[in-house]
């Protein structure tokens, strides 16, 4: 018959195992990977039907006379079927746990995209050792994580507007004959020649995501394979107004984020005829790609 001393003991000793199982020495510390290269494809719905925008606006010559007009502008270059995308980041690596930042770019959408994430690393193979030897031995690590991410993209071109010689009055907005840009101390002065009328999407979502990557502990070098679906739950859409002068310089005289549909009701919207308040279509997105990097110390 075993005691209950010998049983208490057997308890303590096994606490202890486990302790000493999870203490690791100094070389399983923090680890810092830097991403420095990625390429994916990103896969949406096909958004393929015509985005028509149309508000009024005014116009006032050199003389001084003033005149009302109608914008109306359209685009079917939303966001629609595949393209690559570009991406860099930087891992910060624990035995248990990632903090993954990651920032990249789509060129065919003009969008761009910004993700802070966490992660669990789940150590494959070897697995007949102990949890301190399968760290230091595994070459490969399963790693899903969830991220928070900020994602936007261009819906085009809806139109331009004539800006020579012509102050424009749109949206709570004044674009003059001519603008200025200042490096240092130098300051140049642009005669405007156009009023370009972008859409811009923005979103704010979660993005669950798999990797299939190399082990930190084990390889300088980093390769990543990862998969992810990008869900929005915040999201809005607003007009770009670019001027444009003779020598392609240009100057913002409104973001997105300033000019928001859903805050001027002189802005009529429709997306495949169905009049729309803020967005057209939840922008969802399959991200697949690969990345590579270095773990840096």
């Amino acid at each position: 018959m075993f005691s209950a001393s010998t049983i208490v003991s057997a308890q303590v000793s096994q606490r202890n195992e486990l302790r000493r199982e999870h203490s690791f020495p100094i070389q399983f510390g923090p680890k810092i990977t830097l991403l420095f290269f990625g390429l994916g494809m990103v896969s949406t719905t096909n958004h393929t039907a015509n985005m028509n925008i149309s508000f009024p606006y005014e116009t006032m010559d050199v003389n001084g006379v003033r005149t009302s007009h109608v914008f109306t502008g359209n685009s079917d270059r939303l966001l629609s079927g595949q393209s690559p995308q570009l991406s860099f980041g930087l891992d910060i690596s624990k035995p248990f746990y990632v903090i993954n930042f990651t920032t990249g770019f789509n060129t065919t959408y003009q969008g761009a995209y910004y993700s802070v994430g966490y992660g669990r690393n789940i150590y494959l193979g070897h697995q007949s050792q102990k949890l301190r030897e399968r760290i230091a031995n595994c070459t490969w690590i399963l790693r899903p994580s969830l991220h928070i991410t900020a994602f936007s993209f261009s819906g085009g071109n809806l139109g331009n507007i004539d800006n020579t010689n012509t102050t424009i009055y749109l949206l709570g907005k004044e674009a003059g004959p001519t603008y200025s840009t200042s490096y240092g101390i130098v300051k140049h002065v642009y005669h405007s020649d156009r009023l370009a009328i972008n859409y811009k999407q923005n979103q704010i979502g979660i993005q669950p995501k798999i990797v299939f990557c190399t082990n930190p502990y084990k390889t300088k070098m980093s390769v990543q394979l990862f998969v992810s679906y990008f869900i929005p739950l915040f999201q809005s859409g607003g007009l770009q107004l670019i001027q444009h002068s003779y020598s392609d310089s240009s100057h913002f005289i409104s973001k997105s984020t300033d000019t928001k549909i859903k805050k001027h009701e002189e802005i009529t919207a429709t997306y495949d005829n169905q009049p729309f308040h803020s967005i057209p279509f939840r922008a969802n997105n399959i991200f697949i790609g690969i990345a590579f990097g270095v773990t840096i110390f």
